[in-house]
């Protein structure tokens, strides 16, 4: 009776293994594939601020030769 209550109890720590890290694992991946995205997006952002900037630089500075003439 006791090894067979054992044995019924086995199953169920394998899917309260399941139930507990599956979701975790996933959340982790998860987690980490936004990280990813995150730090793309940011250098993407990064770049392209700093083209937009040049250009407003360049084009003050190209007003105020206009305006010195």
């Amino acid at each position: 009776l006791l090894i067979r209550g054992l044995a019924a109890n086995r199953p169920m720590t394998t899917e309260l293994f399941i139930i507990a890290y599956v979701p975790l694992a996933a959340l982790l991946i998860a987690n980490a594939w936004l990280f990813v995205l995150n730090y793309r997006w940011h250098k993407l952002l990064e770049t392209k601020v700093d083209s937009l900037v040049t250009k407003i630089d360049q084009g003050m500075a190209g007003i105020l030769e206009l305006d010195a003439d």
